[in-house]
């Protein structure tokens, strides 16, 4: 997974322009996901992958806004794969 986390970060800074406070949250919340999945193949990942890592999330007691960025990054970066 670390090799498409890579990608993604080129891919922030150099197409997308992106600040460097945004690809930084961007990339710890996509190495957060994949600590959490980290027996799984990215081609595994599927929706109950994905449903038990929110469930997770609001175990921790996250706030309804770092969860929601948790969320869009990962909808960007599955967009992106």
């Amino acid at each position: 997974m670390q090799r498409y986390i890579d990608k993604f970060k080129t891919y922030l800074t150099i197409e997308k322009n992106a600040s460097p406070h945004t690809i930084t949250n961007y990339i710890s919340d996509l190495e957060d996901f994949a600590s959490q999945i980290s027996d799984k193949k990215i081609e595994d990942i599927d929706y109950l992958t994905l449903r038990k890592y929110l469930a997770g999330l609001k175990l921790r007691n996250l706030s309804k806004k770092t969860t929601a960025r948790k969320l869009s990054t990962l909808r960007t970066f599955f967009k992106f794969l």
